[in-house]
C-alpha cells in the first residue's frame, strides 16, 4: 500500500509540473484579461501540489 500510495504522489507531482508548464507556455498574463479565470487556474495548479504532498506524506 506504501508502494502504491508513493507512485500516485509522483504521478500527481509529475502533473503538477506538466501543468506549471502549461501555464508557463500558453496562459502567460499578459494574455489572459480575466483575472478571475487567471486565479483559478494557478488556484488549481496549487490543489494539485497540494494532493501530491498528502499522498506522499500521509504514510511516513
Amino acid at each position: 500500500m506504501k508502494k502504491l500510495n508513493l507512485y500516485f504522489g509522483l504521478t500527481l507531482f509529475i502533473g503538477f509540473l506538466a501543468t506549471g508548464y502549461y501555464m508557463a507556455e500558453y496562459f502567460k498574463p499578459e494574455h489572459m484579461q480575466n483575472y478571475v479565470m487567471r486565479m483559478q487556474l494557478r488556484a488549481n495548479h496549487i490543489y494539485t501540489f497540494y494532493c501530491t504532498a498528502k499522498c506522499d506524506f500521509v504514510q511516513m
